[in-house]
């Protein structure tokens, strides 16, 4: 027994070793250092691109130096990595691509893609033809045996940094174009019989570029280019596939800035298996080199950027970033880490977008060999690594990288030997997608609006709603209502709920592994549903239409899903009647509609609202009735014409004649243009002034010129003439649309001039009006002037000056002044001359200016300003003695010496000068009894009499003095006595 328990022990040793005695595998790093190219002297090979199979095939290109020249190598691996060329287990067979014997000439920086019929394309730059230009070879038979090499074509100038990737089995080249100003991205593609498609160019502005790269999915291409200038940046550019062939580009974006202090370059792009694009590249700043990457979603949705680190990593050079992710959403990278050029290569994972890299790993197989450090020591090897690029096989990343541990001094500060190196790196175990938090936003009393927080897991496949009655229940398909597939869209509307009951809702995150993470419970309660309330607004008493009437009402549903339906019925018909209008509530519940009754037939009609939510019971509401009434139409109203002069027919009308039409209604102007109005003379159309009189009515066709002596004329009215309404002219009198023609004919030319026309008339003239006279034939102008036609206000010549028309025919007279409330008098004599010299007919007439009520009242005092000597004071109206000051402010209106107060006291009058009159007849003048102070109304007060009774009083008052001393005296004598 204990014999069989050791062979047991011993087997599972040899179990667990045998994978390192074969050298297959490491159970943590996957395949070992590998390397690629089997030169085994000391020259560089490098800048290394590959293609991975659906078979898990990896077809390598790199640029080496082996043949003292720079050459494009190429190589193959059938085992995922493990060996490399032939396939027999052995590393060789190493085989160059270019077919350049001379040895004198470099080709550089390769790239390698396969078209869907399995030809291999090699593509690099080239320098035969003196600047870099791109040339490619192809492969029938996996890569053993290769064409000529083949320049690519394109704009001339240098073409570097070429890169290819296949869409859909078609290969798209890209690479960077020398442009003035700087460089440009072009691309182009190789089609299946090897033919080239166009070249078209895909940034918009020439600068210098570097670091181009190019990834692809089955869909699209994507580029990314570091963008030189004064802020560093790292652009990219997104083509659909439908958008190449087309030679489409929409425009770059800046994806990163660098930052002020630093620089941001190398980026390295990805497509996972669900079409996820990730993003790496390093950020120098404050003398610190750092990788980051950004992943950027189908739906064009970007993260990042996150910093590539772990917590106890932190070295100043990481830099030459690479990505990749699996199925499974796990996310790997790989970088170099190191000082000056002593550096490693490290490779790290994550599941979370947005965590810091864990599980860091030197990658290079022979640096593991021994005790595993615990930190990284880059010391361990004095020898440069750098150049990572990763790729998935089967799911499983790897990465390859320029390598110089062989390097034959490698105490020099720079390496002198490179190779490329691949090595695997454990793939993760896939990991449930990360919960996410789920909220009710809204609740109706059949539905629920729910809204959750967008999942960044790369292996998103599906969002599910889980709902039930049960609180705490199990999430599980019976209780599965929603499905929704697109990562972008995180809300939904679950419809079709019982009101008034409460639900339990939690959202699960599907991977595409099947994974799902659950959300916490989270319930709420529907309401119960409540019929809709109809509110009639208009009309709301019986009325009478013709045409339309406006119907406006409101409905209002608590859950806001009525449906409303407007009934219409005749009177005496069975409901609910035909239907005129459907609605669904509005945001308000407002509802406007024009109800068109111009086909109903006379009568009385309901109108009938019905709301119904499709729950309740439909609600119903009557409008008051609505009688529809059609009067009979009116009889046409064709536009005719009643008169014209001169009278058809004429065959005397003079050379200067002016035709004018009336017509029976008013004329629309814009109908009357020479298209419908036309006058011939003999077999010729004349041209004619065409005028509609302020009355409307009045048609004037002036030909405004002497019209040929003895000649025929024609005028002609077509129905495009219309009257105001619209009706058409009928000249015949048809009753429809007829034209109409009147004929004349002109007479000799020895007419005398006669007024034919003449304004203004009536007693409601403008004072400002112009005086307008026409006149039968042409006039002499040299014979117009004051005496010849009289302008007169009573016997008052009134002066003017006239101007006339072209035709001289029409004159018009400019009054110096008319004055309102005045009638004048317009009078032509015979001495005013026609251009035949005939003596013009004699003619007069009268017209009256307006009323003084309609002039103007500047100041507003009542007095209009023509008859207010002070129009602007409203205080002042009238200065009777014209002095300048006011009646009101002069204290002397008439200016005769004699003041205001004192003629209206004595009865004199104020406004009149009457000083030399004599009011009492005593001989003496008025103005002489206001300065003598005596009484102008009194023939015994005169400035006379007034020294006489002077007289008298002097006398009288000396006497009574000297009667008054004399008593005076005697009294005294008398009391002189009393006291002796």
């Amino acid at each position: 027994m204990k014999r069989t328990i050791t062979m047991l022990i011993a087997f599972g040793i040899i179990l667990q070793l045998y994978p390192f005695m074969a050298g297959a595998t490491d159970p943590l790093l996957g395949i070992r250092d590998v390397r690629v190219n089997d030169d085994e002297s000391f020259f560089d090979q490098g800048r290394a691109d590959w293609f991975v199979t659906e078979q898990g095939y990896i077809y390598m290109v790199w640029e080496d130096f082996r043949e003292t020249y720079w050459s494009i190598f190429f190589s193959r691996s059938f085992d995922r990595g493990r060996t490399w060329g032939d396939g027999d287990g052995n590393n060789n067979n190493d085989i160059n691509v270019v077919d350049d014997p001379t040895g004198l000439y470099s080709h550089r920086d390769p790239s390698i893609a396969i078209a869907s019929n399995s030809t291999i394309y090699v593509f690099w730059q080239d320098s035969r033809e003196g600047p870099w230009r791109i040339y490619y070879s192809f492969s029938k038979n996996g890569g053993m045996n290769w064409s000529a090499s083949v320049p690519l074509g394109g704009p001339e100038g240098n073409q570097t940094e070429v890169i290819s990737r296949v869409v859909n089995g078609t290969i798209w080249i890209c690479w960077l174009q020398e442009l003035d100003g700087g460089r440009g991205v072009y691309m182009t593609h190789i089609s299946n019989n090897g033919s080239l498609g166009e070249f078209f160019r895909v940034d918009t502005r020439a600068s210098e570029k570097a670091g181009l790269f190019m990834a692809s999915s089955d869909k699209e291409v994507s580029l990314f280019w570091e963008e030189n200038g004064e802020n560093r940046t790292i652009r990219w550019t997104s083509l659909r596939e439908e958008m190449l062939f087309r030679g489409e580009a929409e425009g770059e974006q800046i994806l990163v800035q660098s930052p002020n202090t630093g620089y941001v370059a190398d980026p390295f792009a990805s497509y996972d298996p669900h079409g996820n694009l990730l993003v790496a590249y390093e950020q120098e700043s404050y003398g610190m080199l750092m990788v980051y990457y950004m992943i950027i979603y189908p739906d064009g949705v970007p993260v990042g950027p996150y910093r590539i680190r772990t917590p106890s990593l932190n070295v100043t050079y990481q830099a030459d970033p690479s990505i990749v992710a699996d199925s499974g959403g796990n996310i790997y990278f790989f970088w170099a880490v190191g000082e000056d050029v002593n550096h490693l290569i490290k490779g790290g994972w994550t599941s979370k977008v947005g965590e810091e890299a864990t599980d860091v790993r030197i990658i290079d197989w022979t640096i593991m060999m021994g005790p595993r450090p615990t930190e990284p020591q880059y010391t361990y090897a004095m020898m440069a690594r750098g150049e990572t690029s990763a790729f998935l096989v089967k799911d499983a990343p790897l990465v390859l990288w320029e390598d110089s541990r062989d390097d034959p001094n490698p105490s020099k500060p720079e390496p002198e030997n490179s190779d490329i190196y691949v090595n695997g790196y454990p793939k993760r175990p896939d990991l449930p997608p990360e919960a996410v938090s789920l909220t009710v936003d809204s609740v109706g009393w059949d539905r629920a609006f729910l809204r959750w927080e967008r999942c960044m897991d790369l292996d998103f496949s599906s969002y599910v709603v889980y709902l039930s009655i049960q609180e705490g229940f199990s999430p599980g398909p019976a209780f599965e209502v929603a499905r929704v597939e697109r990562r972008g869209v995180t809300t939904i509307n679950i419809t079709d709920l019982e009101m008034n009951t409460t639900y339990y809702v939690r959202l699960g995150v599907e991977d595409a592994a099947g994974h799902i993470n659950l959300s916490e419970e989270v319930s709420f309660t529907t309401p119960i549903n409540r019929p809709p309330r109809i509110t009639l607004i208009s009309p709301l008493e019986e009325i009478t239409v013709d045409r339309e009437v406006e119907i406006l009402f409101s409905v209002f549903d608590p859950d806001d899903d009525a449906e409303v339906t407007l009934y219409l019925r005749k009177g005496g018909e069975q409901p609910p009647g035909e239907v005129v209008g459907r609605f669904r509530e509005g945001e308000e519940g407002l509802i406007n509609f024009t109800l068109n009754t111009s086909s109903l037939s006379n009568g009385t009609y309901l109108l009938q609202v019905v709301a119904s939510d499709g729950v309740n019971p439909p609600v119903r509401e009557d409008f008051p009735l609505i009688t529809v009434y059609h009067p009979p139409p009116e009889p046409p109203r064709y536009l005719n014409v009643l008169t014209v002069s001169p009278a058809p027919g004429s065959s005397d009308i003079p050379l200067r004649t002016i035709f004018r039409v009336v017509f029976s209604r008013e004329v629309n102007p814009n109908t009357v243009t020479t298209d419908t109005v036309l006058l011939n003379v003999g077999e010729t159309p004349a041209e004619a002034d065409l005028r509609i009189l302020d009355d409307n009515v009045t048609l004037i066709v002036d030909p405004g010129v002497l019209l040929p002596p003895h000649t025929d004329c024609s005028l002609t009215l077509l129905p495009g003439i219309e009257s105001s309404d619209g009706w058409p002219l009928d000249g015949r009198g048809l009753r429809e649309p007829s034209a109409v023609t009147f004929t004349f004919r002109t007479g000799a030319d020895d007419d005398r001039p006669a007024v034919l026309h003449h304004s203004p008339l009536g007693i409601m003239v403008h004072p400002q009006t112009e005086i307008v006279l026409e006149f039968s034939t042409w006039i002499d102008t040299s014979t117009v002037g004051r005496g010849v036609i009289l302008l007169k206000a009573g016997a008052v010549e009134v002066p003017y000056t006239f101007t006339y028309d072209a035709n001289v025919s029409r004159l018009i007279l400019h009054p110096s002044s008319l004055e309102y409330s005045t009638t004048y008098h317009v009078i032509i004599t015979r001495d005013l001359l026609g251009i035949n010299g005939l003596p013009a007919e004699e003619f007069q007439w009268n017209f009256t200016t307006l009323p003084y009520s309609y002039a103007p009242d500047s100041d507003h005092d009542g007095y209009p300003d023509p008859l207010d000597d002070f129009p602007n004071d409203p205080t002042e109206w009238i200065d009777t003695d014209s002095d300048g000051i006011g009646d009101n402010s002069d204290d002397d209106d008439d200016g005769d010496g004699m003041p205001d107060k004192w003629e209206k006291r004595y009865g004199l009058n104020p406004l009149l000068d009457d000083a030399e009159e004599d009011l009492d007849g005593d001989g003496y003048s008025n103005i002489e009894e206001y300065r003598e102070g005596t009484d102008p109304k009194d023939p015994s007060s005169h400035p006379g009499a007034t020294n006489w009774v002077l007289w008298v009083v002097v006398l009288i008052v000396v006497t009574i003095a000297a009667v008054v001393a004399m008593v005076a005296l005697a009294r005294r004598k008398e009391h002189e006595r009393w006291w002796e």
